[in-house]
């Protein structure tokens, strides 16, 4: 479970995250929207530890984890484009993170299966970045994420690069992959978020406007921003 408790970020000129609080129960994924600059970014690097908040707290399964760095949040992070190491082929980019956490031989490879399985790589597993398509560089960046088991996930626009078909298969795949943790979901998609969603979180300016499922906001906006921001979704 994951619980942001009045978390707000203020800078010398301006804020840019209003206090918000939020509760994202397991299994749950939460997509964050707004017009850029609206906080979106700012929500996420606060939970990840990325910056300290100005107030409030970031409760991660009941512990707090506020002045926690990032490393001893559990928390995985995916972003878009599908990010790996070129010297690595597919089986050592999945590993990497657990390597770099000294686990033990056998349940690296345990997780490591497990992961490329789940997201349908498992052919692939040989091959290096620059042999891969850019959806199939998405799915082994989700599968390095997913062999962490992590408490949390955070996703920043992750399929961005995808065309509609690709888009649609990994959806599915992160969404399996994801049924037992807390999942954060920011993306600039309306359409994305609709179609990913249990709740939405919408912001402006930093500030909270709605949040409800993606059927009730279309149905029944809180204001005339959210009403005109989801008109062409």
């Amino acid at each position: 479970m994951l619980q942001l408790v009045g978390v707000a970020k203020r800078y010398a000129s301006a804020s840019a995250l209003a206090p918000l609080d939020l509760r994202v129960e397991p299994g749950e994924l939460i997509a964050i929207v707004g017009p850029s600059g609206s906080g979106k970014s700012t929500a996420l690097r606060v939970v990840a530890g990325l910056i300290a908040p100005s107030e409030g707290a970031v409760i991660v399964d009941g512990r707090d984890v506020t002045g926690a760095t990032p490393a001893r949040r559990d928390i995985a992070i995916v972003r878009g484009g599908g990010t790996l190491y070129a010297h690595l082929n597919v089986r050592d980019n999945v590993a990497f993170a657990l390597r770099a956490r000294m686990m033990p031989d056998v349940e690296i490879a345990r997780r490591v299966a497990a992961a490329v399985r789940a997201l349908a790589i498992d052919a692939l597993v040989d091959r290096f970045p620059q042999q891969l398509s850019s959806g199939q560089r998405q799915r082994v960046a989700l599968a390095g994420a997913v062999a962490r088991a992590p408490r949390v996930f955070q996703f920043d626009d992750p399929l961005q690069s995808l065309d509609a078909r690709v888009r649609a298969d990994v959806r599915r795949e992160l969404r399996a992959c994801t049924k037992d943790s807390a999942s954060m979901y920011v993306t600039h998609d309306l359409g994305e978020a609709i179609a990913i969603a249990d709740r939405i979180v919408v912001l402006r300016d930093g500030c909270v406007q709605q949040i409800d499922t993606p059927s009730q906001i279309r149905a029944r906006p809180a204001n005339a921003f959210v009403a005109e921001f989801f008109a062409a979704a």
